[in-house]
C-alpha cells in the first residue's frame, strides 16, 4: 500500500560520521498522552499492532548540503543489513521520503514500501552546521511551541505531522506488524505520544545509526 504525500520534504539537521567496514555493492531498488499541556497531541488509536520504528543508517556527511539530501554511506551498508534480523519477516512497510530513509528501507526489505511525506525528520531549514546538535534538540523538546534555531520548525509541529501520518497507517494495519523507517527525533516525539509519556531524550541520545525501537500497541 502506498500513502500519498502530505507535504514536500525540507531540510533536516546534521549527524556526525565515522569510519567503518566497506562494502562496494549498493542497495537494491525500492518497491514502491502527555501530562504537559504544551505537549498535547492527537491521540492515536490503540490497536493490536507491533510497531517497529527504524532509524536510518549512517549517512555520508556533506556539510555543504542540507542533511535531507544526504545519502547512506556505503561503508556502513553492513550495519543496515545486520538490522534485518531484528525486524519481522512479514510486515507493512512505510518510510520517510528522505534519501537516508528510503535507502535504508531498500537494504532492509524486498517488500513494497509506502513513501509517506509526513514521516520526514524534524524540519531544520538551514545548511548551517550545528555543533551542539544534542543541546539544540533537547531545547526543542523543552520548548516545543517555539523555533529554537533559525530555520527549525517548532517541535510541536513535527510531532503533530508525524502523528497525523501514522494514525491512518495504524488504522489500516490493525493486528499486523508495521515497520516505519525514518528519523530519531521524529520517532522520539511519536513514541512519547504513543506511550503517553515525556519524550525519552536519553534514549534518543543513545540511538545508533541504524537502530530500531519496538512498541507494542494494544
Amino acid at each position: 500500500m502506498r500513502v500519498g504525500d502530505e507535504a514536500r520534504p525540507r531540510h533536516q539537521g546534521h549527524e556526525p560520521g565515522d569510519p567503518g567496514p566497506r562494502r562496494p555493492d549498493g542497495p537494491p531498488r525500492l518497491a514502491a498522552g502527555h501530562d504537559r499541556a504544551d505537549l498535547a497531541a492527537p491521540a492515536l488509536p490503540r490497536l493490536h499492532v507491533r510497531l517497529h520504528l527504524v532509524r536510518h543508517g549512517r549517512p555520508s556527511v556533506e556539510r555543504h548540503r542540507p542533511a535531507h539530501e544526504w545519502v547512506l554511506d556505503p561503508a556502513h551498508y553492513d550495519d543496515v543489513w545486520t538490522l534485518r534480523d531484528r525486524l519481522p519477516r512479514h510486515a507493512a512497510w512505510y518510510c520517510s521520503p528522505e534519501p537516508r530513509a528510503t535507502e535504508t528501507a531498500q537494504l532492509l526489505t524486498d517488500a513494497g514500501v509506502g513513501i509517506v511525506d509526513g514521516l520526514r525528520e524534524h524540519v531544520r531549514d538551514s545548511t548551517e552546521w550545528v555543533e551542539d546538535l544534542e543541546d539544540a534538540v533537547r531545547d526543542a523538546f523543552a520548548r516545543p511551541e517555539v523555533s529554537v534555531r533559525a530555520g527549525w520548525e517548532p517541535l510541536a509541529h513535527c510531532r503533530a505531522r508525524v502523528v497525523a501520518a501514522v494514525e491512518p497507517i495504524l488504522a489500516t494495519h490493525a493486528d499486523e506488524d508495521v515497520v516505519l523507517v525514518g528519523h530519531g527525533t521524529a520517532w522520539t516525539a511519536l513514541a512519547a505520544v504513543l506511550g503517553g509519556t515525556e519524550p525519552d531524550l536519553d534514549r534518543w541520545a543513545r540511538l545508533t545509526l541504524p537502530d530500531v525501537l519496538v512498541l507494542d500497541l494494544a
